[in-house]
């Protein structure tokens, strides 16, 4: 496929890598020379080449993610008081039924809010793709959309091969579900976010790769020789 030819026959100019963005886990690679190297992504975690897809956003709108970002949360949130606020969201047009008819009538929407969150703790970011209608959602008073919180993940990966390769990956190939819905439109929509959310965290040229199709490669590569594993 296009986006394999790419991972493996880079121009020398950009560096390619391998991104997988999980709803629990992900990670990023490197496949150079007929070697896949890997990364120390979260060094709290039981499997430090995995980083944990979490992401703790405090007051300051400081970003941490994995096993730090759930430190982090612990924390600030652990013992502290609790103050709960009713917040007005809205209207939202309600109908019942009635003897000659529908009735038609506005309520008022309310939440509680705890305002005395520290920071909020955001996890399986991944699954809000599946829902055309989930666009983002406020985090201790800024409003993210869906793509720059995946951004935050993809851009911590980026940021660890660079500090371990001395160079900026600005080449990816990322794997994707064969399919995030099983409605087109949505399939497609899903695809595009994390694109963006690509472009954000620093990439450029960016590609995808269904994962089944990863996964058979990758098995390929490394038992190509007889079992030897690269």
């Amino acid at each position: 496929t296009k986006a394999k030819t790419y991972f493996l026959t880079s121009p020398k100019h950009l560096m390619y890598v391998g991104l997988d963005f999980g709803t629990s886990n992900s990670s990023i690679a490197l496949y150079q020379d007929g070697k896949i190297q890997l990364f120390e992504l979260d060094p709290g975690s039981i499997n430090p080449r995995m980083l944990r897809s979490f992401i703790f956003v405090n007051r300051a709108q400081e970003h941490f993610t994995g096993s730090e970002a759930v430190r982090q949360y612990q924390a600030l949130e652990t013992g502290r008081p609790v103050f709960w606020e009713m917040r007005h969201l809205g209207e939202v047009q309600m109908v019942v039924a009635g003897g000659g008819g529908p009735i038609i009538y506005w309520d008022d929407l309310y939440a509680q809010v705890d305002t005395a969150a520290n920071g909020r703790l955001i996890q399986s970011i991944k699954t809000a793709l599946r829902n055309p209608a989930y666009k983002g959602t406020e985090v201790v008073g800024k409003y993210y959309l869906v793509e720059e919180l995946i951004a935050i993940i993809l851009r911590d990966l980026r940021e660890k091969c660079a500090q371990a390769t001395g160079s900026e990956p600005t080449g990816v190939v990322l794997g994707r579900p064969v399919k995030f819905s099983d409605e087109p439109d949505t399939d497609a929509r899903a695809q595009a976010k994390i694109e963006e959310a690509a472009r954000l965290a620093g990439f450029e040229d960016i590609h995808f790769e269904y994962e089944p199709i990863a996964a058979a490669y990758i098995f390929h590569q490394l038992h190509r020789d007889g079992g030897r594993r690269a």
